[in-house]
């Protein structure tokens, strides 16, 4: 066995297979024929090999592997090897693409091959290619499985022949995952073929057929026809059909022509004869009667020996090339349109405590191996899925940056469905009419459509022969909007591919460390999935911590997503001793989940609250993806339909990422227009779309926000956590920063949160550092610091000093106890109070407050000369407290706060904060309500019963500056 590089030449057959990750090959070198592949390994193994040998050193491999997804035998296992082999297949959960060849396996090791679809969900693509397979009955019965996974199925060259092809066929009426059947060089006879043709009238989700090179001769033919052309439960999924070498002369020429006729899906068919018969004029003039009136097929394989006139040929050509320019032409007019169809995209939000295996989760929901080296996430890590037919989902290492196309094909492909099932109505009800009809009226009806139906095949070849070499041309005239790397052909493998069921998906990987707490606000959404994974064996050993993890989550996604489906997961299942320790969690989990129960995903197999996994052994993984991609599909948000326009907006969008990470709106204005997005009110609902599937990132809650849009969400998460990181599991190297100068400045940092422009923009490599700090100061993640010599900035999540001192003045109370304080109010509260001393400091130059003391929980500020303001927060109270030492300012100084509160609240945490005022009367130390205190005219906060109330300053729809400047000091 040896690690060899992706390469297609392996799959020929299926073309349309993406490989990406490395093989694993073994290979013979008693086979010669086998050298052909040692010269794209690195390491290739030059040995020979005993059959056991093979898979012993395959299951070796495995384990030590991380990227083996794809494996390959050259050599002669034979039945024991299959049987090995299928003992490590079944529970293996990262191989999808198997190809044997030449293995001498025949039926007995199929079996043991076939028992791998029960329980492995994770393979896709089979090739067994040249053995000894003959009835293949073990296969066909595997294949009826509702959970089977298996895209591609290659027997080529085995020796199923009649009875096999029967089996296989049977199984093909209950089989809903294949796409891409490969059954050439079997000694199949027109017995089979009917067996298959039955199955195709049954079977809808076979794409590509490939029976070459057996002997169905014209029979089989007709056969096959019939199946594709019945006027009910005619086949309208496949695409590819190649039956080259079979014996096919102008009778089955003649067949196939006239199911083309009806048929409405095929797009690329082969015919070619074997080595006794060929297609001559006769069935060459057949096919251009059926070419006339068919309008999908672009492909056509029929010649042999140039025994066809070349005036029939050009027909032919001139027929496929128009048939090609139809389909461009409907290509390039669907990207122009404003056709709507759901754009099956949802965005999925990993979060949890550091360490509880967010990340490897999000590696096994993506079929990739566990890794136990893997670092913790820094921020938020951002990646791209795919959910197909089958039970895996892929991962898309690559930004693609050419949705439209994709999207322009599923379009395409729902209006011919559309058609298709238009046409078969149409022909019931025909059919059940004319069942009422007497024999000879029946048979008038056919001969008058059968003699339209040549008549128009007439006019067709007439207009044909009439365009001489003026033939049907592509339309010359792209979009105008389309930038230059943006180039959009028409390819049939599109159409193929764009499946309506499938989905994509962004996954956001964020950071568990509390440090990050703070930034994450900026990027959750209201709709999505949230996963929120813990670590069950800290839950066994530490309840309570790990509780005030689980309820912060919990209250989070509350707050920002109130009607998101939030699925918790508890990972390290195979270090939990007993099924009673779930149950122990799941009860004590019963009870933390209350306030958001409405919200939580049931894990109905298992009777629980929580899906338990283990990312290292796979279990449970498949049961867990299952169920969020049957969330994700009922959630009516992904049904919602989207514009072809706005997906083309979006690819323009994302073009510009070569150069650039952000975009200001104006230019997003200008793109909208050229894809002839045209009001205002559109063009804001497009980009609240893109930024909810996590697309890109845009922020409207003041107008300089809004006035941003970053189109590379990964590198402002990055940015972001350049500076607000956890210093010691994600530390900076100190040397690197004493080199440069920078280590007394990287010291001030993390120590009282304090960064100055020079380490700002070392870490940034002085790239975009205004357009950063001005983001950072805008969510309130920083402020000016300016009562230093030089311009610092404060970033206050940074801070880990507590104070230790004593609290003084007159106390008002903003409870969250009934609701949810989150990390990062309090923070961004320090913010906007050093921010207001900043404004008027620059405004007032005789103004000269004293240095404000930051710690993590606690802030003394000069808030107004002589007037102090101490700011405290109560994490397990869930409180922030306000003492002020001048009585006669507390009723503004009480009015600023609350204003500061409501605008952090509108401006980042989604207007979902919650909280009770509460006001101390300083004769008694009680606390009153607000509305209580409002009554009974509590001094100093009401001075007389004629105030009545309070009034906040305005903190909606304004600007920082614009807020921060109407406060009077």
């Amino acid at each position: 066995w040896a690690k060899v590089p992706s390469s297609q030449f392996l799959c020929p057959y299926f073309k349309n297979e993406h490989v990406r990750d490395n093989w694993i090959i073994s290979y013979s070198m008693a086979n010669p024929s086998a050298l052909a592949f040692s010269y794209f390994g690195e390491k290739v193994l030059s040995r020979y090999h005993r059959k056991v040998d093979v898979v012993e050193d395959l299951e070796e491999l495995l384990k030590t592997s991380y990227s083996s997804e794809h494996v390959g035998c050259l050599s002669r296992i034979g039945n024991t090897g299959a049987k090995d082999l299928a003992k490590i297949l079944k529970s293996n959960k990262t191989v999808k693409f198997l190809f044997l060849k030449w293995s001498g396996i025949n039926d007995k090791g199929a079996k043991h091959l076939a028992k791998v679809f029960h329980s492995n969900e994770t393979l896709q693509v089979l090739h067994i290619i040249e053995s000894n397979i003959q009835t293949a009955a073990d296969f066909a019965n595997s294949l009826k499985a509702s959970s089977i996974s298996l895209k591609v199925l290659n027997l080529e060259g085995n020796k199923l022949g009649d009875l096999g092809a029967e089996n296989i066929a049977n199984a093909l009426k209950d089989n809903k995952s294949l796409v891409a059947l490969c059954l050439a060089k079997n000694q199949i006879s027109k017995v089979g073929a009917q067996h298959i043709a039955d199955a195709l009238q049954v079977n809808q989700t076979l794409q590509n057929l490939d029976l070459r090179s057996n002997h169905l001769t014209d029979f089989g033919c007709k056969h096959l026809a019939k199946a594709l052309s019945m006027e009910s439960n005619p086949n309208t999924s496949l695409i590819i059909l190649c039956l080259n070498s079979n014996d096919i002369g102008n009778p089955g020429a003649a067949y196939l022509a006239d199911a083309l006729k009806l048929n409405k899906s095929l797009t690329s068919l082969s015919i070619h004869g074997g080595p006794d018969t060929v297609i001559e004029s006769f069935g060459a003039n057949k096919l251009v009667e059926g070419l006339a009136l068919n309008f999908t097929l672009t492909e056509l394989n029929y010649k042999t020996l140039n025994l066809i006139p070349p005036d029939i040929d050009v027909k032919i050509q001139k027929l496929l090339r128009r048939n090609s320019n139809k389909k461009t032409n409907e290509f390039l007019e669907t990207l122009r349109s404003d056709q709507k169809i759901p754009w099956n995209r949802s965005r999925l939000m990993f979060v949890g405590q550091g360490c509880a295996g967010k990340s490897a989760t999000v590696r096994s929901l993506l079929g990739q191996t566990f890794n136990p080296n893997w670092d913790s996430t820094v921020g938020a890590m951002v990646s791209d899925g795919e959910i197909s037919t089958s039970p895996t989902w892929g991962a898309v290492s690559d930004v693609k940056i050419d949705h439209a196309s994709t999207f322009a094909a599923r379009i395409m492909n729902q209006e011919a469905t559309r058609r298709r099932m238009k046409d078969v109505i149409t022909s019931e009800v025909r059919e059940n009419g004319s069942k009422i009809l007497s024999y000879a009226k029946n048979m008038k009806r056919r001969i008058s459509r059968n003699r339209d139906s040549r008549n128009r095949a007439r006019k067709i070849l007439v207009d044909i022969e009439d365009e001489g070499n003026d033939e049907s041309r592509v339309e010359n005239s792209r979009p105008q909007f389309y930038e230059n790397e943006i180039v959009r052909e028409y390819d049939e493998r599109l159409i193929v591919n764009a499946g309506a069921d499938s989905m994509n998906l962004s996954l956001w990987d964020f950071g568990g460390q509390t440090v990050f707490y703070s930034m994450h606000h900026i990027f959750l959404t209201k709709t999505g999935v949230y996963i929120l994974a813990f670590d069950m064996r800290e839950f066994m050993s530490s309840q309570t911590k790990a509780v005030k993890y689980l309820s912060f989550w919990l209250n989070s996604i509350k707050l920002h997503a109130p009607a998101a489906p939030v699925v918790v997961v508890g990972t390290f299942l195979s270090d939990i001793d007993n099924v009673k320790d779930i149950r122990f969690i799941n009860v004590e989990l019963d009870e933390v989940i209350k306030t958001i129960t409405a919200q939580v995903v049931t894990n109905e197999g298992e009777d629980l609250i929580i899906f338990p996994i283990d990312n290292k052994t796979g279990e449970g993984v498949d049961a867990l993806r299952m169920k969020i991609e049957q969330v994700v599909r009922a959630d009516p948000v992904v049904d919602q339909e989207v514009s072809m326009k706005w997906i083309l907006l979006l690819d323009e969008i994302l073009s510009k990422r070569k150069s650039s990470s952000y975009l200001l709106l104006k230019d997003v204005q200008r793109i909208a227009k050229d894809v002839e997005i045209s009001t205002h009110k559109e063009f804001e609902l497009a980009l609240s779309l893109l930024h909810d599937r996590g697309m890109l990132i845009h922020l409207t809650a003041t107008e300089i926000l809004k006035n941003i849009v970053i189109i590379n969400p990964q590198w402002l998460i990055d940015s972001l956590t350049k500076v607000i990181r956890d210093d010691i599991l994600h530390r900076f190297n100190e040397g690197e920063f004493a080199r440069v100068g920078l280590k007394e400045d990287l010291k001030r940092l993390f120590e009282y949160g304090l960064a100055s422009r020079d380490i700002l923009e070392y870490v940034w490599d002085q790239e975009q550092v205004d357009f950063l700090l001005d983001l950072m100061e805008r969510t309130l993640l920083l402020s000016k610091w300016k009562f230093k010599e030089e311009l610092l900035y404060l970033i206050p999540s940074l801070i880990k000093g507590n104070f230790e001192g004593s609290l003084v003045g007159i106390r008002c109370v903003f409870d969250f106890s009934q609701s949810f304080l989150p990390f990062g109010v309090f923070q961004r509260l320090i913010c906007l109070l050093v921010g207001r001393i900043s404004i008027h400091k620059d405004k007032d130059k005789a103004y000269r407050p004293r240095e404000p003391q930051i710690y993590k929980h606690f802030a003394s500020v000069e808030f107004q000369p002589r007037n102090v303001l101490q700011i405290s927060e109560d994490v397990n109270e869930r409180q922030i407290s306000v003492y002020i030492k001048n009585t006669d300012l507390a009723a503004s100084c009480f009015e600023i706060v609350q204003s500061m509160l409501q605008k952090l609240n509108f401006d980042v945490m989604g207007t979902g904060l919650r909280w009770e005022t509460l006001l101390e009367n300083p004769a008694s130390g009680e606390l009153f309500s607000y509305e209580s205190a409002k009554q009974q005219s509590v001094i100093p906060w009401f001075r007389n019963s004629d105030i009545g109330t309070i009034k906040p300053i305005s903190a909606s729809n304004v600007s920082l500056e614009q807020f921060l400047d109407q406060i009077v000091l």
